[in-house]
């Protein structure tokens, strides 16, 4: 007896460590193989780049002119120029500074990318430990049904028995059936989404147990954890320096812009070189540039508070929920596991205190509440999932 009790232990802790880690094996599988992680991760390194150019001065200008003399005795006329244009120095390290910034909103963006496909990932990998737990169930409830079948139809067969149980068991047998084939139809459904997570490539899952769960939040502690992870909050902050510096760097640009350079002509048969100077002053061009980025400022701040706003509620409506599914979770489980019903229910047909009618509706019900309790367990990890989701970063 001690034997086998050590041997299923060994068989549950097993299954806990597999129930642990199968999830987490397949988000790693599909942070290397799905595709929009892949693609996005080349369109941020392109961003990057790009970001990076129009750092260094305008390129050189090279320009000549040959002007053909009339009458043809004065010769032709030569100009050769040679210069480079450049903004005021400290736009230069203005852009510098906005590149950054910009580098930094864009790895933002791939983070909150990787988050929102790995949350997807996760929460079909629950529906699917949710689903096997509901095949093996379905096994052993189709198998019972059919045993309940034969034993009436060996009671009918022998005169102690009756058409009507012999079809309702029929009955039950044709549902279970059906509901098992359902049930398959889901996993296999599940699965394919997940394969497409994960660029093709199946994953099995065959966990019947789901990562355990030891927080017990505080809503200020958790709400304030949030705040500090959240990317999309990072990258609407980063747009909002962003935006500042750019009405830095555009101020800048309203400054003077200088050209030097070499200039060469040839003229009567007479050669001129000497340096040519330039400065551009800027009066029209760039009218009302400044004042229109320092509103794209005001309205980034805007939108930070009114994120932070729709965040906090979006935390507050999950964090009730998850305590809410938590709360009748755990009261559905301790009453399932103070009363086994299904023995209580076998042992008085078996002596005949239920008809056999009363025995399969008390069954049925029964059967109802342990599926009210296993939905209820899959809810309550998919609403932590959505709740702890920048965990997954």
């Amino acid at each position: 007896m001690n034997c086998k009790i050590l041997i299923l232990l060994i068989i549950c802790s097993y299954n806990l460590c597999n129930g642990q880690t199968g999830i987490d094996n397949a988000l790693k599988e599909i942070t290397a193989n799905n595709l929009h992680i892949k693609a996005g991760s080349s369109l941020y390194l392109a961003k990057k780049m790009e970001f990076n150019t129009g750092l260094a001065p305008y390129d050189p200008v090279i320009s000549y002119d040959h002007l053909f003399g009339s009458p043809k005795e004065i010769g032709n006329q030569k100009d050769l120029s040679i210069y480079f244009s450049f903004d005021f120095p400290t736009v230069y390290s203005k852009k510098g500074i906005l590149s950054d910034l910009r580098s930094s909103q864009t790895s933002y963006d791939e983070v909150a990318l990787r988050r929102d496909i790995l949350l997807e990932a996760k929460l079909i990998c629950i529906e699917i430990i949710y689903l096997n737990r509901k095949d093996s169930e379905l096994k052993t409830r189709l198998a019972n049904a059919q045993q309940l079948q034969n034993y009436f139809i060996t009671k009918l067969e022998s005169g102690d028995g009756n058409i009507i149980d012999v079809n309702k068991a029929k009955f039950q047998v044709i549902t279970y059936r059906s509901e098992y084939e359902t049930n398959q139809t889901e996993i296999n459904s599940a699965a394919n989404r997940l394969a497409s997570l994960n660029g093709g490539k199946l994953i099995t899952i065959n966990d019947t147990l789901y990562p355990a769960i030891n927080d017990n939040p505080d809503f200020t502690v958790l709400k304030s954890e949030i705040e500090a992870n959240d990317p999309d909050l990072k990258r609407l902050e980063l747009q909002y320096h962003i935006a500042k510096q750019e009405v830095e760097v555009n101020k800048a640009l309203n400054l003077p812009k200088f050209e030097i350079g070499y200039r060469y002509q040839g003229l009567l048969r007479e050669n001129f070189n000497g340096i040519h100077a330039g400065i551009t002053i800027p009066l029209w061009e760039r009218n009302n540039v400044v004042k229109s980025k320092e509103l794209y400022s005001s309205h980034s701040l805007s939108l930070i508070e009114a994120y932070k706003v729709e965040r906090y509620f979006e935390t507050r409506n999950l964090y009730e929920e998850y305590m809410r599914i938590k709360k009748n979770f755990e009261e559905t489980t301790s009453l399932m596991q103070a009363v086994n019903n299904y023995e209580l229910l076998s042992k008085a047909y078996s002596l005949g205190e239920l008809s056999s009618i009363n025995y399969i509706l008390e069954l049925t019900y029964y059967y109802s509440m342990k599926d009210k309790m296993n939905i209820l367990e899959r809810d309550y990890h998919l609403a932590y999932a959505k709740l702890f989701k920048q965990k997954l970063i």
